[in-house]
């Protein structure tokens, strides 16, 4: 893994929470309250378990650069 893919992935990080902070925004003015707690953390989970994921794989990526 090069420096320029690591690089890569911040950039795609980036806008994918660029992405979900759009959609929250969106998401809660179109609904003004009428979807429970439930139904929107449902909807986050997959979103946020990805996001996890994504960084966890960036941290070994830095990490086997550094090392």
């Amino acid at each position: 893994m090069s420096i320029d893919s690591v690089l890569s992935n911040c950039r795609a990080l980036r806008e994918h929470k660029t992405k979900v902070k759009y959609h929250h925004i969106s998401l809660c003015y179109k609904t003004r309250g009428y979807l429970s707690e439930e139904r929107i953390a449902l909807q986050y989970y997959d979103v946020i378990k990805t996001h996890s994921e994504h960084l966890a794989d960036m941290k070994y990526d830095c990490a086997r650069i550094i090392a």
